[in-house]
């Protein structure tokens, strides 16, 4: 029986029994009965003994209720017993805790920027902000750690159902990157399957970065150039199917390398002779041929299929320069499904570039390159360049939210003259992270990740 039955119970008795003497004693007044003295002592007695009884009972009650068990907070549990710790035990965990830091630190905030995107709504209201009201024309932020900040204007549906014409501005004034980029693309022509391409672009880049060419350079010898680029592109794509593309591209570039502003610059260690390309005036015509097989089963947030092209371009230098050369890319994407919305994104990826003639030569900013946010994701960019370079990464993806992903990946490639006889595992340079994917229907709509690589840790972002 529990303490709160006892005590009721007992208060009747006792009550019934101080009612009883009372009865008797009046009886005992008016004479109704004779009755002994010695029954109502003992009533009087047993009536006196159920008073004190009343109060070990009503404590145990009360002490039932006040000290009953209660769910220990986590927090401050776990900060005593983190207190509770001895001297010995704080010096040995103490080299795990300062690893930690930048973990938690970094998921804190992850669940923070989550958390408020979702609640209050932030990507509708800039979409309904940015976007006309059918929804063909509109205004979208652009940034990037490479690209800088900036705007995207485009307008859709202009002479067909499936073109798209935008203006993209992006730049960083502090140091002076500047980025132009007008582009029509996707023109049906006469419902038939040839789609029309036109794309023109000015880019001012200081200090992009130089380490030289090969697979065993050193991060000390860094150096710094400024590339100026200006570009011209047409081209048409031939429809066969939904999911198979063929492509076709004619394109000149103007492009310029001039000192850089931070030291030490390029065209102070190295001369035209000792490093093809680092001159003014060098222009180079393209011609472009590829095909593109898309079988993904979404854009944005693709769970099922793949992405395979493959082309080869032939670069002529048009002021009868040695810079004639051509490549040959490939890339390869497969998505797997492994349930629960989780899924394993695999890529491999190559490039070989090869002059024409003996007397022929590459630009050095038109070899292959590893370190770009496309590549090994945990080097700087224009870390590795060479003639051939081939690169693959596993990427695993888990949704924690509503059209956003956590994603975690390893990535893995190597340049070298000639890929087919100059790899070796040994030279492979390995890079690892984590990440967080905002993704729409159409396409993915940022990126955050924080990547690790032997040299260093970088935080790369990528919005629209």
């Amino acid at each position: 029986m529990t303490g709160t039955g006892a005590v009721n119970l007992h208060n009747i008795i006792s009550s019934g029994l101080g009612w009883f003497s009372k009865f008797i004693s009046f009886v005992y007044s008016r004479r109704i009965f004779q009755i002994n003295k010695t029954v109502i002592i003992l009533c009087t007695a047993l009536m006196v003994i159920a008073g004190p009884l009343r109060q070990p009972l009503a404590a145990q009650t009360d002490s039932t209720v006040i000290y009953q068990p209660q769910k220990k907070d986590s927090t401050d549990y776990y900060r005593q017993k983190y207190r509770g710790k001895k001297a010995w035990e704080h010096a040995v965990s103490l080299p795990g805790t300062i690893i930690s830091i930048p973990f938690v630190a970094f998921f804190k905030l992850q669940e923070l920027f989550i958390g408020y995107v979702y609640e209050t709504k932030l990507i509708p209201k800039v979409r309904n902000l940015v976007e006309w009201q059918d929804g063909t024309s509109g205004i979208v932020p652009k940034f990037s750690n490479r690209k800088g900040y900036g705007i995207k204007l485009y307008k859709e549906q202009i002479l067909s159902r499936t073109d798209d014409l935008s203006l993209t501005v992006t730049g960083n004034v502090f140091i002076g990157r500047e980025r132009y980029r007008l582009r029509w693309r996707n023109i049906q022509m006469l419902n038939s399957p040839f789609y029309l391409n036109m794309m023109g672009r000015y880019r001012n880049l200081p200090d992009e970065r130089f380490f030289g060419i090969g697979p065993d350079t050193e991060r000390s010898d860094k150096s710094f150039y400024t590339q100026e680029n200006t570009a011209f592109e047409g081209g048409i794509d031939i429809r066969t199917s939904p999911s198979f593309v063929i492509n076709t591209v004619l394109r000149i570039d103007y492009d310029n390398i001039y000192e850089a502003n931070e030291e030490p610059s390029v065209t102070d260690i190295f001369d035209e002779e000792t490093l093809p390309g680092l001159e003014t005036k060098v222009r180079i015509a393209q011609a472009r041929l590829g095909f593109f097989s898309d079988t993904r089963n979404r854009l944005g947030n693709s769970s099922a299929g793949h992405e395979f092209g493959m082309w080869g371009t032939v670069f002529k230098d048009i002021t009868n320069g040695p810079y004639n050369f051509w490549k040959v890319q490939g890339d390869y994407r497969k998505y797997i499904n492994l349930g629960l919305n989780r899924v394993l994104a695999l890529r491999f990826g190559f490039e070989m570039t090869e002059p024409f003639e003996s007397g022929d030569e590459v630009p050095f900013y038109y070899l292959s390159e590893l370190g770009v946010s496309t590549s090994i994701r945990g080097y700087d960019r224009g870390r590795f360049r060479d003639f051939d370079m081939m690169l693959a990464s596993v990427e695993y993806r888990i949704p924690i939210w509503r059209s956003i992903d956590f994603t975690a990946f390893t990535d893995a490639g190597q340049v070298a003259n000639d890929l087919l006889s100059d790899f070796r595992l040994k030279k492979l340079r390995l890079g690892f992270g984590a990440g967080v994917r905002l993704y729409s229907s159409k396409d993915l709509v940022a990126n955050v990740q924080a990547a690790f690589s032997r040299e260093k840790f970088r935080f790369i972002i990528d919005l629209n």
